[in-house]
């Protein structure tokens, strides 16, 4: 199962950066439009099974994370019962002209620079025979501490 973030090839800009029109779906190959949309999917089970399905998705990536093996059950789960029907496969599904995907995590909450502890780079490089080159001790021309921002 290829899971994956989404927004309407139609929306703006603004709408995906802020996270208005982003979805999490998943990628399904063959002759259906490969691209479920967990919520429609859910709310179609939801409509046949008279609000009772146990399956609520994950609506976002970060979502699903946080949810771990159990959110990714319900996922499964949900993605078996819909692709049992192709009735409402096809009504929650969505073709690749009219999607745009997305970075499979558009908003992280933090952005860590695994290079950033000595603890680490020193005792790879000795394995190397290598020292830490003296760069490594000057900050980067471009930093930024703030968890939810990331500079390109």
């Amino acid at each position: 199962m290829k899971l994956v973030t989404f927004s309407h090839i139609h929306r703006t800009a603004p709408d995906r950066t802020e996270g208005v029109d982003t979805h999490v779906g998943i990628y399904l190959p063959g002759d259906m439009p490969p691209v479920l949309n967990l919520q429609p999917a859910h709310d179609g089970l939801n409509k046949k099974h008279g609000n009772d399905s146990k399956l609520r998705p994950p609506m976002t990536m970060l979502e699903l994370l946080d949810g771990g093996s159990q959110a990714m059950e319900r996922v499964r789960g949900l993605a078996e019962n819909v692709c049992a029907d192709e009735e409402g496969l096809w009504e929650s599904s969505q073709a690749m002209d009219d999607v745009v995907l997305l970075s499979p995590l558009p908003f992280p909450r933090t952005i860590r620079d695994f290079y950033a502890f000595e603890q680490h780079d020193k005792p790879a490089r000795a394995l190397r025979g290598l020292h830490i080159i003296p760069e490594w001790y000057h900050p980067p021309v471009l930093s930024s501490p703030t968890p939810g921002r990331a500079i390109v």
